[in-house]
C-alpha cells in the first residue's frame, strides 16, 4: 500500500502541475493578462523543485528498487537530465510539425529552434557527464554492493549490447550530429537529431 500510495502521489503532483500551468497558459492566450505570466514565473522554481524530487523518488521506487542491493545518490539527477533531453526533443519535433502545417506562422523562428537545439545538446553532454561520473565513482570505490549494477550490465550478453547502444546512440552520435552551430540552425538536421534522441 505504501508503494502504491507513493505512485499515486507522484502522478497526482505531476498532473496538478501540468494542469495548473496549462490552464494559466491558455487563459493568458485568451486574455493577454500579464499577471498570469507573473504567476507562472513565480511558481516555476518551486514546481521545478517539486518535480525534481518526485521524479527522483519515483526513479528510486520504480527502477533502482528492481536491484535492491544497488544504490546511487546521483541516479535522480541522471533521470532528470534524461527527462530534460526528452522534453526538448519533443518540443522540437512538435514545433517543427506544427510549423510545417502552418499553425505557428512566423511565431517560432530559427532562433528559437537554435536555442532549443543548444539546450538539447547541452543536456545530452550533461547526461553523459552524470552517467560517466556515476560509473567512474562506483568503479573507483569498488564496493561490491555498488558494482552489481554495472557488473550485470557489462557481463551479461543482452545488457552489454544495450549499454553499448546507449553509449553510442544516446551520446556519441548526437554529440557529433548537433555539435555545430549550423546543425542546430538547419531544421532538417535538428529535427532528425530530436527524433533520434526520442527514439
Amino acid at each position: 500500500p505504501f508503494f502504491s500510495g507513493r505512485a499515486i502521489f507522484y502522478f497526482a503532483v505531476w498532473l496538478f502541475l501540468a494542469w495548473r500551468m496549462f490552464s494559466w497558459s491558455t487563459q493568458q492566450d485568451k486574455t493577454r493578462d500579464v499577471a498570469l505570466t507573473r504567476k507562472m514565473q513565480g511558481i516555476a522554481p518551486a514546481a521545478m523543485f517539486v518535480f525534481a524530487l518526485t521524479l527522483t523518488f519515483s526513479g528510486f521506487d520504480w527502477m533502482m528498487a528492481l536491484e535492491p542491493t544497488w544504490y546511487s545518490t546521483i541516479y535522480g539527477v541522471y533521470l532528470f537530465a534524461g527527462g530534460v533531453i526528452t522534453i526538448h526533443a519533443l518540443i522540437i519535433v512538435v514545433a517543427l510539425g506544427l510549423r510545417s502545417q502552418g499553425y505557428l506562422g512566423s511565431t517560432v523562428t530559427t532562433e528559437h529552434f537554435h536555442d532549443l537545439g543548444k539546450l538539447m545538446f547541452g543536456f545530452t553532454v550533461f547526461w553523459a557527464y552524470i552517467g560517466f561520473s556515476q560509473f567512474m565513482l562506483i568503479w573507483y570505490a569498488s564496493i561490491p554492493e555498488e558494482t552489481t549494477f554495472f557488473h550485470l550490465r557489462w557481463e551479461s550478453p543482452g545488457w552489454r549490447g544495450v549499454s553499448m547502444v546507449l553509449l553510442i546512440a544516446h551520446f556519441v552520435v548526437p554529440f557529433f550530429m548537433l555539435m555545430t552551430r549550423n546543425a542546430k540552425r538547419r531544421l532538417a538536421i535538428l529535427g532528425f537529431g530530436a527524433g533520434w534522441m526520442l527514439l
